[in-house]
């Protein structure tokens, strides 16, 4: 689910065309196999200017969800060590987060994403930077794929995936793949930040109106409002007409997603929590805080910094005000806050093989900080 979201997605060719082309995804005629390019190809293809996005039907959601990134970062940003703040944006699309680091004293940061074209373009944000307070570096990998300690030995304070880590449950490999990405090279105690629609949610509202609809025996439930549109497809590992995640097999559960302005039936996959905090467990990494969107926000604006972070971001216009139907649409999301145990936290929780394999940087390590400085494209490493 995104649009704005995250300007993020599988890397491919963008398609030649003489005339701009619309941005708007259509999936319709898409196998699964090639979901991912054409998902790829939409966000590679978008090039909307202020204006669009002033007009845009779902201003509000949008304006919303920026605004629950950047709380998210200032609350979490801050360096474990003198090395300074360095922060892994994984799967960072277009650089969409990049100027909400400028305030947060960060050091270094890595953004990583397969789309070569979003990575030109968050490379060319970087560089549109006036004071460049922190040093840059870009990687073109498919992050469910490609692993990254392959190219970057940096350690991480934080690791931040926005609306993005769903996708990697398409199969076990890639979801594996990404958890390894994003808490491989994670320091202890170092968080790995999520924003990811709440899988709970989905299937809640799925029974709901599987069981208004009496469709025992149907192919698909779809609910939604004017602003989205959720359409489940039972497979065997949810099946109709109870519709729960087989435990066995929690990967590969699809929807499809639509959004107004922004996608037309894009494939999108359950992530069921139990399955991620035990890929993460692998990892040394808890869970520490879990809140939808609506709950977030409300604790955030017991905070008169938060508030005035809402009112100079404009949520929702000038009247503070959002429509019910993309209120609703939000809260289909959730944040999650993870940590990385210290050794001697897996050793009090008696996690014997994560403290066996525990790593992390001697107590005589010196990040590799490069000066702030433009990035050229021989500057980008690539993967893919």
């Amino acid at each position: 689910m995104e649009s704005d979201f995250r300007e993020s997605s599988p890397q491919t060719k963008r398609p030649k065309h003489s005339h701009p082309q619309p941005s708007h995804l259509s999936l319709k005629n898409n196998t699964t196999a090639s979901s991912q390019k054409a998902i790829a190809a939409h966000y590679n293809s978008i090039q909307r200017n202020l204006n669009e996005r002033s007009n845009s039907t779902i201003l509000g959601l949008r304006s919303f969800n920026n605004f629950i990134k950047a709380t998210l970062l200032q609350l979490h940003c801050r360096p474990l060590d003198s090395n300074g703040t360095v922060v892994l944006d994984l799967c960072c699309g277009k650089g969409g987060d990049l100027r909400k680091f400028l305030s947060l004293s960060i050091r270094h940061y890595v953004g990583a994403d397969h789309a070569h074209l979003s990575i030109n373009d968050a490379v060319s944000r970087f560089n549109s930077l006036k004071h460049k307070p922190f040093s840059a570096q870009f990687i073109v990998a498919d992050c469910h794929s490609n692993d990254l300690s392959h190219v970057n030995k940096a350690w991480f304070d934080i690791c931040s995936c926005q609306f993005a880590l769903h996708y990697a449950f398409e199969t076990r490999h890639s979801a594996e793949m990404l958890i390894k990405n994003a808490c491989g090279q994670l320091k202890s105690g170092g968080v790995f930040l999520v924003t990811m629609p709440d899988a709970d949610r989905i299937m809640r509202n799925v029974r709901v109106r599987a069981s208004e609809s009496n469709v025992v025996g149907a192919k698909e439930i779809e609910f939604g409002n004017s602003v989205y549109k959720i359409r489940f497809l039972g497979n065997k590992s949810c099946t109709f007409p109870y519709f729960c995640v087989s435990p066995n097999e929690p990967f590969g559960v699809k929807y499809n997603f639509n959004l107004e302005d922004a996608i037309e039936d894009c494939p999108e996959y359950i992530v069921p929590l139990i399955t991620l905090q035990q890929l993460l467990l692998k990892h040394g990494v808890l869970l520490e805080r879990r809140q939808s969107f609506h709950e977030f926000a409300i604790d955030a604006l017991h905070n008169e910094e938060f508030q005035q972070l809402m009112h100079r971001m404009k949520v929702f216009g000038t009247d503070g005000v959002c429509d019910e139907q993309q209120w609703e649409a939000i809260g289909l999301y959730q944040i999650l806050v993870f940590r990385k145990l210290t050794l001697d936290e897996l050793k009090q929780r008696n996690l014997v093989e994560q403290a066996t394999l525990f790593k992390q940087p001697d107590n005589n390590f010196k990040q590799e900080i490069f000066k702030p400085k433009t990035i050229d494209q021989s500057d980008i490493i690539a993967l893919s």
